[in-house]
């Protein structure tokens, strides 16, 4: 992630009701995102089946629009980052997956994100929507990952 723009980092500690393997398999099923992510309405992926370094896709969001987005590190059950980007600036998110007692998953997660244009006045307001978003997004992942809950409705 480069370029000029006011920064943005968020970071996210949450534990989730689902074991890593799950919740990674369910991440990488670039179809759910509408499902879990809440500004997420659409998702054009390239290719079929689970995502990995490289996987590119598009993803229409609220309050951004259209934007691409690619994953850049993966390793199953254990870390996914991501990166994307769109007219007013770029982010890169990265979720570090721990097994916690109980079938459980810390997510660990880094949010960082570089505005630019009138999309940087928006900045005092983005990283605490996203601290607030964040964990309730990774709620609702964690239960289409064990096939319960409200997400499977």
């Amino acid at each position: 992630m480069g370029g000029e723009g006011r920064a943005i980092r968020v970071e996210v500690d949450h534990v989730v009701g689902a074991p890593p393997d799950r919740l990674y398999a369910a991440l990488a099923d670039l179809a759910l995102r509408p499902r879990w992510q809440e500004t997420t309405r659409t998702v054009s992926a390239e290719g079929d089946g689970p995502a990995g370094v490289g996987t590119r896709w598009r993803q229409t969001t609220d309050g951004i629009g259209e934007h691409e987005m690619e994953v850049v590190a993966a390793e199953p059950g254990r870390r996914w980052v991501e990166e994307g980007r769109a007219g007013g600036g770029d982010a890169r998110i990265a979720l570090e997956l721990a097994a916690e007692p109980g079938g459980r998953t810390r997510v660990r997660a880094t949010v960082e994100m570089r505005l630019r244009g009138a999309r940087r006045l928006a900045a005092p307001a983005i990283a605490p929507m996203i601290r607030h978003q964040l964990p309730r997004d990774l709620d609702r992942l964690a239960d289409l990952a064990v096939g319960e809950g409200p997400a499977n409705l």
